[in-house]
């Protein structure tokens, strides 16, 4: 998976002009419940990566340092942990799915971009052929993939960043700004692959950009 911040800037008093690109894999339930166990394992009092990462690989269970290093670095891109000079601490504001909504939208990199994706084909009558796929979100998004992240990772960069959108999918779904469409509920989805359409909330969103 993609393992840094967008670097236009990685000032830690420059986190609003920030995109991350690490996403975790959402948890297969009580993904936003997961979210905000995670948040309150981080401290109040700023700690360094290493002592926070140890937090949440014994407070919430998370299986490995590289698992915890990318969740610490998604609660920073949705804007509920914050890296001062001396550490990361938790924000005293509890994540809300509003507060999360707008931190992913703006935040996470072509987060924004994947969900107008799947609104477009919504809009343009194409989901006769199904909901949108990861696939057929991947190959929308294909050109939007930073140029670098094909020059770093020049064999394995379209697994990468699909995964990556299956991902962003999912999480949009956890935000009620999309809805999963399983392959038994809706056959032409694709082999086996679920698929995406967007809600009201979602549509509503991106009205307001």
């Amino acid at each position: 998976m993609p393992t840094d911040t967008n670097p236009r800037t990685d000032d830690p008093s420059g986190d609003a002009d920030i995109q991350f690109k690490m996403v975790p894999k959402p948890p297969s339930s009580r993904r936003l419940a997961r979210l905000r166990d995670a948040w309150q394992a981080l401290p109040i009092v700023p700690a360094d990566e290493d002592d926070c990462c140890e937090r949440l690989m014994r407070r919430v269970g998370f299986p490995s340092r590289d698992v915890s290093r990318t969740w610490l670095t998604f609660l920073r891109a949705l804007g509920v942990v914050e890296r001062t000079a001396s550490g990361f601490t938790r924000t005293g504001t509890e994540p809300t799915a509003e507060r999360l909504r707008d931190g992913f939208l703006d935040r996470i990199l072509l987060a924004r971009e994947t969900l107008r994706v799947v609104a477009r084909r919504d809009t343009d009558h194409e989901t006769r052929s199904g909901p949108t796929t990861v696939e057929t979100a991947f190959e929308r998004l294909r050109s939007d993939v930073p140029t670098y992240e094909r020059y770093k990772n020049p064999d394995s960069w379209e697994s990468i960043w699909r995964e990556r959108t299956e991902y962003v999918l999912e999480w949009l779904v956890a935000l009620d700004l999309l809805e999963r469409i399983d392959p038994d509920a809706d056959r032409t989805a694709g082999d086996d692959e679920p698929g995406y359409v967007v809600t009201d909330r979602g549509r509503d969103r991106l009205r307001r950009t």
